[in-house]
């Protein structure tokens, strides 16, 4: 890129102007511009043997194993965050056989393997061994306790505890993660 033919017969009184410096470009002709990036083209960088449809199955299949992924991760601090809040104990309510709500203190030993739950002076320990399965809702059979949607029950061989829940969420987290822990006691 030096100084054109008409800008060289135009200088003043002789001189030549300054030529415009460039890059050397490793063992190549001084004056060149470097090479452009090179361009790709999308339909090229797909394989052969793969279809338009196979190519939108693997970005979904990706989309769907990274959807998984986080979704595992987000059980997993549900589940922790569940443990750190019933170690330490949760006051939760309990529901009489009449319908009537008492406030008490449940909590899970650190091998969790065990439920403690303490009304007033009461305590009563359950194994997670010793109940035989756990009903979220409305629909259980064998009990007269008045259930709503917001309930968990805990069935035992010989008895029932039935906890109301202020939300759904909170019910189905406690459900899902005592029973993960009951199974794993089997």
């Amino acid at each position: 890129m030096g100084a054109c033919c008409s800008e060289v017969e135009q200088a003043p009184s002789g001189k030549l102007p300054a030529p415009v410096p460039t890059l050397p470009y490793q063992g190549q002709d001084e004056n060149r511009l470097p090479p452009a990036a090179p361009l790709y083209n999308v339909e090229e960088a797909v394989p052969d043997n793969v279809e338009g449809g196979e190519c939108e199955t693997q970005v979904s299949e990706m989309v769907d194993e990274v959807t998984a992924k986080e979704q595992r991760q987000q059980a997993k601090q549900v589940v922790k965050d569940f443990v750190k809040e019933m170690v330490k104990g949760r006051k939760m309510n309990v529901m009489t056989q009449a319908g009537q709500l008492k406030s008490c203190v449940v909590s899970l030993n650190r091998n969790l393997d065990a439920l403690k739950i303490k009304v007033g002076s009461q305590t009563r320990s359950i194994a997670l061994r010793d109940i035989d399965e756990i009903a979220a809702g409305a629909d259980v059979e064998g009990i007269s306790t008045p259930l709503d949607e917001l309930c968990a029950t805990l069935m035992l061989s010989d008895d029932c505890i039935t906890f109301r829940f202020a939300d759904l969420n909170g019910r189905d987290t406690f459900v899902m993660c005592l029973l993960m822990f009951c199974n794993s006691q089997k």
